[in-house]
C-alpha cells in the first residue's frame, strides 16, 4: 500500500553541500525520495550519498538541474 507519511524541505543558498533529515514518521521499509533542484544546469554535478539510487537527472540547459533519488529506509537510514 502506498501512503504519505511526512516530508522535510530546506534551502541551502550558495552552499556546496546539503544535509537532509529523515521525516519524523519514517519507518523501516519506507521508500524515501529526495528531490534536489540546483541552479546552474549543465554546469552542476549532484553527487548522491552512498545508498541512494538515481531515478532522474535532467537540466534546463544552463538554468537548473533536477535530480531525484530513492532509498529504502533500514535502521538509522
Amino acid at each position: 500500500m502506498i501512503a504519505y507519511r511526512d516530508a522535510v524541505s530546506g534551502i541551502a543558498a550558495g552552499a556546496a553541500s546539503v544535509a537532509m533529515t529523515l521525516p519524523s514518521g519514517a519507518e523501516d521499509g519506507d521508500t524515501l525520495v529526495a528531490c534536489l533542484w540546483v541552479a546552474g544546469g549543465t554546469g552542476v554535478t549532484i553527487t548522491a550519498p552512498a545508498g541512494w539510487d538515481l531515478v532522474l537527472s535532467t537540466t534546463d540547459d544552463a538554468v537548473a538541474r533536477l535530480s531525484v533519488y530513492t532509498r529504502v529506509k533500514t535502521g538509522a537510514v
